[in-house]
């Protein structure tokens, strides 16, 4: 159940179901870009600096995004086998299918999510511990179970504290909102395969990249994931979630929301490059590749540098505001003074031009 690879120390069930390529961390059954790893504190501070800065509470915003969003994923990751994805889903293999969904949740870092006391299409019990965001580990629990029972759950908190126990509900009718399950799908999500993106060391074992088990550990009883260097929480995130959200504060405030995550991401960044003593470090091209291409955020295909000003461009990117936002956190660390840039999205590829500002 808590199998890791005796090579590398990553979770086999992320070895076998994902694939490091195109600058991103695939899902092999889809073929779309569905992870990318994160930092737990970059993700709560941006949540804590977008309430703020909207005025308003982001839970039912957050929890609406990400329930549809990983109601979608699992769909995706079944679609191509409908055979197995009808008997996944049915009496009494769905049981077993929700212990690895849930086994999945605690190998990319979400925390400990662990269902119990649930018949199909009735009451489920969860007990939730250590997660990363509480209410994005009620969205993503609440989602598997749509996407098990084909029917909406709402959730009531039974017991707060460590662990938190909450019991989900389900509602007459299909799984959730149409109009917001089209609305958030994943189908944008697909990397283009034509570009040459950076060559990773595979673990023999596994095949996961070797660097993944050098920089982080993996506690797959609890559901953490933690940088080995400056032992900070990460997440192996959905890049669908983070899609969505994005998309649904957008909708929310009626404008791009770019320049406010920008601004958010790079304070994150320069606090997780302070934490790891690295203030100041300079990155040269293939450097900053592989940590993108690693983290699951897009291919550096171009870095042009003209002075201190240096223009980046990275393909295959579905969170642009956060790499944009880290870059300019890492040229602000770099360089020790203020940034400004231009900015933009064309067909999934990021252009930004980063200089000191005036």
């Amino acid at each position: 159940m808590f199998a890791q690879c005796r090579a590398c120390g990553v979770p086999k069930m992320i070895g076998k179901t994902h694939a490091w390529r195109d600058g991103c961390i695939v899902d092999k059954a889809s073929g779309v870009a569905n992870l990318c790893v994160y930092e737990v504190y970059n993700h709560n501070t941006f949540v804590k600096e977008m309430g703020d800065n909207m005025g308003l509470p982001l839970d039912p915003i957050i929890y609406n995004a990400s329930v549809h969003a990983s109601q979608n994923v699992i769909d995706d990751m079944l679609k191509p086998h409908p055979i197995l994805k009808k008997l996944a889903f049915s009496l009494p293999l769905y049981r077993l299918t929700e212990r690895i969904i849930c086994n999945l949740y605690k190998a990319i870092g979400a925390g400990g999510v662990d269902l119990r006391e649930h018949s199909k299409r009735r009451r489920a019990k969860a007990i939730i511990s250590v997660p990363f965001n509480l209410t994005q580990c009620l969205a993503i629990t609440a989602g598997a179970l749509q996407a098990v029972d084909g029917i909406p759950y709402s959730y009531e908190i039974v017991r707060e504290g460590e662990p938190t126990e909450v019991d989900f509900i389900p509602s007459s009718g299909e799984a959730g909102d149409e109009e917001a399950y089209e609305r958030l799908s994943t189908t944008e999500l697909t990397p283009n395969q034509s570009l040459p993106g950076p060559a990773f060391t595979p673990c023999p074992k596994c095949g996961v990249p070797q660097a993944i088990g050098e920089m982080f550990s993996f506690d797959l009883r609890r559901g953490v994931v933690k940088e080995r260097k400056g032992r900070g929480r990460v997440i192996l995130g959905g890049v669908a979630s983070f899609n969505a959200l994005f998309r649904e504060f957008e909708r929310e405030l009626g404008d791009p929301i770019d320049d406010i995550t920008i601004a958010i991401e790079k304070e994150s960044t320069k606090k997780n490059l302070a934490d790891t003593d690295d203030i100041g470090k300079s990155w040269d091209m293939l450097e900053l590749r592989e940590h993108l291409a690693l983290y699951g955020t897009g291919i550096l295909q171009e870095m042009e540098q003209d002075g201190d000003k240096v223009t980046f461009s990275v393909a295959n990117v579905y969170v642009p505001p956060l790499v944009a936002g880290r870059l300019v956190g890492i040229w602000e660390n770099w360089h020790q003074r203020e940034a400004a840039y231009d900015f933009s999205v064309d067909d999934n590829t990021v252009t930004l031009t980063v200089r000191p500002k005036a």
